[in-house]
């Protein structure tokens, strides 16, 4: 299907034009808020040709459909939502007039089960992980971008002397380093806005926080009991200083008269939490950074194949669209290092674990690509193949791996063997999140390292395939018989191993029945 047959197909199955509140879209899913989840039919937009998968969260369905169609997409269907309502509007008749009744009652219907979902979330972590998402995915492009000018910029310095003093050299460095230098305004902003607050105080409390004028580790402000200087807990801080600031403007608000509300809540806001945040909050927000820093160090250094694990679970992440949750915990690793070495670049080790996941996968995926006679899927893994090696998963994750489960546990394995060896390695990254064979650039202290970086990849794409080989996939496959018409389904076994144990059991059948007769017993 093109983008406007399967637009028109989408709001169709999702209850129609008067059905959908909003429509937008992520990096791959369309996303549509509906006012009535009833008439939402799942199955049937699962069928559509073009799309990968469908997931549901309370009043919202995501139509999973890759990079680079999904906003495509959310354009064809948000102008034919356009012209609908133009119509709609120019519609008196007495049909038009009892829809919008409907319409109205659905709206409450709608009303009633977003407050009754969100009441559910409050205390969920799902939604506590979305919300953490939400809030860095938006500086994901200026993290890889900022972290790929650090590589170049690195590898420059090892083969020109002197490279940094030169004023090219000087420039590089401060477009290359922009994003970290901000990073706690930043996300002070995304923050607060994310849980409902004004963003511009999260940004002034982010750099309040951060703010030179505090001083530094070797050089920092006392007052009293208290050692305050900037950058103390890093982004685990900033994150918890900005999300209480929204909190507390909110409450504030349920109080305060409308005409003092445009001054004196940001006012009380901002001198409350900064005295929170200076006091109280940075340094709570210091232990728990360094506490993650101190047992990440210690799995790395004594048992890093504990490190291992992180892809298995990761795949978990990615299939609920949490994944981006690891990003603050990542951030906390490089600012713990960078006040650790004294240095403007710092490392993570657990970023260039977690993407052992999406090789491994992309192993699969080279395995089922070559074995399937399934059309449908051959075709979805070929278009899913080449941004899987660039680290995008989910195209893969829902078009082969959520429905034939055997491969998700071919991935978690191969990528946590993968994994492991990576973390023995001690190959890190310069930025907390990053994608793909690409990443290369991003991982290591020294050109060695980005080597290893990239036979890691190369070794998980191996495991993913092997795993995936030994394991197998039932290969279902529709035939329609062109004498009656009818529609057969049949299933093949792909798996090596149960292969290889069927030839055992025909080669020694009395051993097989004495093992079952003694399990029996």
């Amino acid at each position: 299907m093109n983008d406007a047959e399967l637009s028109k197909k989408v709001i169709e199955l999702v209850g129609g034009g008067g059905n959908i509140i909003v429509a937008f879209n992520c990096y791959t899913r369309l996303r549509i808020n509906v006012r009535n989840f009833d008439l939402v039919k799942v199955p049937e937009l699962q069928k559509l040709e073009g799309v990968i998968g469908v997931v549901t969260s309370g009043i919202q369905v995501q139509v999973i459909v890759g990079p680079g169609r999904a906003a495509k997409l959310t354009s064809v269907v948000n102008q034919r939502l356009e012209a609908e309502i133009f119509n709609r509007q120019q519609e008196e008749s007495a049909e038009a007039a009892a829809a919008h009744a409907i319409a109205e009652q659905s709206d409450k219907k709608y009303l009633k089960n977003k407050e009754n979902f969100r009441g559910k979330l409050n205390g969920n972590f799902n939604s506590v992980m979305k919300k953490v998402a939400g809030i860095f995915v938006p500086i994901i492009p200026a993290f890889i971008a900022c972290g790929l000018l650090l590589a170049i910029l690195e590898i420059i310095k090892i083969y020109v002397e002197g490279f940094t003093d030169t004023s090219f050299g000087i420039i590089l460095n401060v477009v290359s380093s922009s994003v970290f230098s901000i990073l706690s305004v930043i996300v002070g902003f995304n923050a607060c806005k994310e849980f409902g607050g004004d963003g511009i105080l999260g940004a002034c409390l982010g750099g309040i926080l951060s703010s030179p004028l505090l001083g530094d580790a070797e050089t920092p402000l006392v007052i009293g009991p208290f050692t305050i200087y900037a950058g103390l807990g890093g982004v685990i801080a900033v994150l918890m200083v900005a999300i209480s600031a929204a909190y507390f403007e909110k409450l504030i608000r349920k109080f305060m008269p409308d005409m003092l509300d445009s001054f004196l809540t940001p006012l009380i806001t901002l001198i409350v939490m900064s005295v929170a945040g200076l006091f109280l909050l940075m340094p709570l927000g210091g232990y728990i950074s360094q506490g993650i820093a101190i047992a990440v160090e210690a799995i790395v250094k004594n048992v890093p194949i504990l490190l291992g694990l992180v892809p298995m679970f990761y795949l978990f992440l990615v299939l609920f669209g949490v994944h981006h949750g690891l990003i603050p915990i990542s951030q906390a690793l490089i600012d713990d290092y960078m006040k650790q070495h004294g240095t403007t670049v710092g490392w993570a080790p657990i970023v260039p674990v977690q993407l052992m996941a999406g090789a491994a996968e992309v192993g699969a995926a080279i395995y089922v690509l070559m074995k399937t006679r399934d059309k449908k899927l051959k075709k979805t893994i070929k278009h899913a193949l080449p941004i899987g090696i660039l680290g995008i998963d989910e195209p893969l994750i829902w078009g082969m791996t959520f429905t034939h489960k055997r491969l998700f546990i071919s991935a978690g394995l191969g990528g946590a063997i993968a994994g492991a060896v990576v973390a023995s390695l001690n190959i890190m990254a310069n930025v907390p999140e990053t994608t793909g064979i690409q990443a290369a650039l991003l991982c290591g202290v020294d050109i060695n390292k980005k080597w290893q970086y990239a036979l890691c990849f190369i070794l998980a794409i191996a495991l993913g395939f092997i795993f995936a080989a030994l394991i197998g996939f039932k290969d279902t496959i529709e035939t329609t018989d062109p004498a009656t018409g009818k529609v057969k389904t049949e299933v093949y076994e792909t798996s090596i191993a149960k292969k290889l144990y069927d030839q055992y059991r025909a080669k020694h059948p009395k051993k097989v029945k004495s093992e079952v007769k003694t399990t029996h017993d």
